[in-house]
């Protein structure tokens, strides 16, 4: 067979036509009638699809086809060639192992060295480039997909995690995907990728896992949750987390309220409340035990409405005194006041309070500023000089 020429031809017309089922015979055929050429032909035909349609018939689909074919007297031979273009080819490719002459050529012009890694280079999602393929090898990403997938048998990597990987689909993706968002190596993709940072649909820069790595946040929910309460450590997220807030500017405002308690004695929140409240009155003001109440309870419902009413205000930046409508307080603003008469006690016996002013029991007022301590002292001294009296009447009439 060696020596034929080949040549291209778009079909056969008006002639008799032999189609031989195998190209062992085809080439028996020619070692009887020795021609020396070959036609080659590319055609369009109906091909079984593999599918059945609505009602059992075989599905088809237009494949191309390649066609050699010999004359003699006037009579074709032909053969489906799989694909090759010639005989020789054909016998090169079933040396190496290629099945079909799209693959057989396309590894050619990829200048791939063997089968095998063209079969690897596809497999990976590369196609026939093996530039890309080498490239992505070198850096451990040919594989990445199935090491993925083991970080999922292995618990490492949740459900929607790998739900996620699904729709990468393979290696080259996943590879792209690293390239665009900068990832330096597999490793680190597959670390930013086990803890939240990479989808296969969006951006996910390798600076955003690099910054969270840095600053020691275990995972992207807490990191960007602590990113958009302006957090800069995990530690102060958690804490502020653990009651209820998610803003640093609100939590630092809450720890300067908390320690307001801490170093004033304080049990509860609601007690420190009222403390600030009436350290917020200005000089001699009086207010009576009514409208004292009336504080406490507005201010337990504006906290209620700042973690109940997502208005973009919090708490702190709402008046001290405003009315909202709502039901539920965060957890950290604990309370102690049942009642007023409660209220009253408090107002009576905290020696806090008695620093801002003083509360008269019997006309329920409280006199805010130095006026007021002045009273609390004057009465303090007339109830010390009643009872110091009563003890000299007492020591006469003995």
């Amino acid at each position: 067979m060696s020596g034929l020429t080949y040549y291209k031809v778009d079909q056969f017309q008006n002639f008799p036509t032999i189609r031989l089922g195998d190209i062992e015979v085809f080439e028996q055929m020619i070692a009887k009638h020795k021609p020396d050429h070959l036609f080659v032909s590319k055609v369009s035909e109906s091909v079984s699809s593999g599918e059945k349609d609505l009602i059992g018939r075989d599905k088809a689909v237009a494949k191309e086809v390649t066609l050699l074919a010999f004359t003699v007297n006037n009579l074709i031979y032909t053969v489906n060639s799989n694909g090759f273009e010639s005989l020789e080819d054909a016998k090169d490719a079933s040396n190496k192992g290629y099945a079909a002459g799209d693959d057989f050529y396309a590894a050619k012009e990829g200048n791939f060295v063997d089968k095998e890694e063209y079969d690897l280079c596809k497999a990976a999602g590369f196609g026939t480039n093996r530039v890309e393929y080498l490239k992505a090898k070198s850096s451990d990403f040919v594989g990445a997909y199935r090491k993925l997938e083991q970080a999922y048998i292995e618990g490492r990597i949740s459900d929607d995690q790998y739900k996620e990987l699904k729709k990468f689909g393979n290696d080259a993706r996943i590879y792209e995907v690293a390239g665009k968002n900068e990832f330096e190596s597999y490793e680190e993709f597959e670390n930013a990728f086990v803890s939240g940072f990479v989808k296969a649909d969006a951006d996910a820069g390798a600076g955003n896992y690099r910054a969270a790595l840095e600053k020691g946040f275990a995972d992207s929910k807490s990191y960007y949750s602590a990113v958009a309460g302006d957090f800069d450590t995990p530690d102060a997220f958690e804490a502020a987390n653990a009651v209820g807030i998610n803003n640093r500017e609100e939590f630092e405002r809450y720890q300067s309220f908390n320690t307001t308690k801490e170093n004033h004695g304080f049990r509860t929140m609601e007690q420190t409340n009222l403390f600030l409240m009436l350290s917020e009155l200005s000089d001699d003001s009086q207010v009576g035990v009514d409208r004292i109440w009336e504080m406490v309870k507005d201010a337990e419902t504006n906290i209620q409405a700042s973690n109940n009413e997502d208005d973009g205000k919090s708490f702190w930046d709402r008046p001290i005194i405003q009315l909202f409508n709502r039901s539920k307080s965060p957890s950290w603003y604990t309370t102690s006041f049942k009642d007023i008469v409660e209220l009253k006690v408090f107002l009576i016996s905290n020696d806090q309070v008695a620093d801002l002013g003083y509360y008269d029991a019997d006309t329920e007022v409280f006199t805010r500023g130095a006026e007021g301590v002045t009273v609390a002292a004057e009465a303090t001294a007339d109830a010390d000089a009643d009872a110091g009296t009563d003890t000299e009447e007492a020591a006469t009439a003995e």
